[in-house]
């Protein structure tokens, strides 16, 4: 997290207004490369804002709402809806006034969210602390990026360039654990922070190296959509993520105008609690391969070749994604006021945000939003195969899993 309380000063994010927003996104074809995305938070603070306004860009297609649609029913009489979130695609969530926005940067999606998440006014004071790193956060971010430069050094786009040796190789350097004593010294706040992540970085290699095999046997069916998940969720465990994955996901209704909706996430990001009810912080969505997809489609899908975000990301997963937002909000660890997101992608991952307005949700139970509007934001995709977007996520990634500790001892 950044080193200040002005990660969380509202005039950061992006503005807010009794008016419907556009419908903003945007197509990038932006690599890791790109130095161009990244916002530096160096300088005053006004060249800052204008640093994270100019970071968000605008979908090609507009979507306005209107006055007039504002004070319609939500579902008006006649009109069809799909009961299944997992059948919604984007033209689904046209009734209720969604807006969608593209931020390059991961650090700047995590920021703006928690910057609208904090006005449960009970948390404000408090989750103010999470701007400012310890010490030991600062270790423990460069002992994740150490790892992840030297260990699991793997560079490459998808699973089919990765050679079997290779991960022996590095599943040999984690198990005999000499690179601990190696690179941590005398220091015992180091020695701790490395056998942790250790021990959840064999359990992700593990995943990685059966898929390498399954892949190496059978291009086309010898991966499923199920391990992609699966490695993304041992993935995130790293940083300390508790992940309910598959079939350990409830289904979660919503009643709208008397019209019943029902969604299923691929998996959440939650917190236990001493009473038994599920605190969401955070939906995955998991983009499917279809079964009449071309080998090169596949490839492209779960090897992250860089297109534009309509292409990786897509109408159908942007309408559930969206849909598992409204049926989960109920859960959200962060009251009414939202929850974070991630839509996984073969190795590919995107960073989302659901902000709604004030009285959006009590609005929507009631079947009339009367200008209330939600807004996603999106980062672009990292590849947890490449290097250089490992190193983009450690940072953000921590901060979630401390954002995690946070809710959890908080309550």
């Amino acid at each position: 997290m950044a080193s200040s309380k002005e990660n969380f000063d509202n005039s950061d994010c992006p503005e807010s207004s009794n008016q419907p927003m556009k419908r903003r996104c945007t197509e990038s074809g932006a690599s890791s490369d790109n130095n161009s995305e990244q916002v530096k938070y160096k300088g005053n603070k006004k060249k800052r804002n204008s640093e994270v306004e100019n970071n968000f860009v605008s979908h090609p297609e507009e979507s306005m709402h209107s006055e007039a649609d504002s004070e319609k029913p939500i579902f008006p009489l006649g009109t069809l809806i799909k009961k299944n979130i997992s059948d919604w695609t984007a033209m689904d969530l046209s009734p209720f006034r969604m807006n969608f926005e593209k931020c390059a940067n991961i650090e700047d999606v995590f920021f703006n969210g928690l910057s609208h998440f904090a006005m449960k006014k009970e948390w404000s004071p408090r989750i103010l602390k999470l701007g400012f790193r310890s010490p030991e956060d600062k270790v423990k971010c460069e002992c994740f990026q150490y790892a992840i430069d030297n260990i699991f050094n793997i560079d490459c786009n998808n699973i089919e360039e990765i050679e079997f040796s290779d991960l022996s190789k590095i599943r040999h350097i984690i198990e005999d654990a000499h690179w601990i004593a190696d690179y941590v010294g005398t220091s015992d706040v180091r020695d701790r922070i490395c056998r942790e992540l250790s021990s959840f970085l064999k359990i992700f290699i593990w995943q990685l190296s059966f898929m390498v095999g399954r892949q190496k046997n059978d291009i086309l069916e010898g991966v499923s959509d199920g391990m992609f998940q699966e490695l993304f969720v041992n993935f995130a465990r790293i940083f300390s993520m508790n992940i309910v994955s598959s079939l350990s996901v409830p289904n979660y209704p919503l009643t709208v105008c008397g019209r019943g909706l029902v969604a299923c996430p691929d998996a959440i990001l939650c917190h236990p609690t001493d009473t038994g009810l599920e605190k969401i912080c955070a939906v995955i969505t998991v983009k499917q391969c279809n079964e009449e997809e071309d080998l090169e489609q596949a490839r492209n899908l779960r090897g992250l070749q860089r297109t534009s975000y309509s292409r990786q990301i897509g109408s159908t997963y942007e309408g559930q994604h969206g849909g598992q937002f409204l049926c989960t909000l109920p859960y959200s660890v962060f009251g009414n006021n939202g929850m974070y997101g991630f839509i996984v992608q073969g190795t590919a991952v995107t960073l989302t945000s659901f902000k709604p307005e004030e009285g959006y949700y009590e609005n929507l139970c009631n079947g009339c939003l009367h200008n209330k509007v939600a807004t996603v934001t999106h980062s672009r995709t990292y590849n947890i195969l490449r290097k250089d977007d490992r190193k983009q996520l450690v940072q953000t990634f921590l901060d979630i899993g401390k954002l995690l500790k946070f809710v959890t001892d908080e309550g």
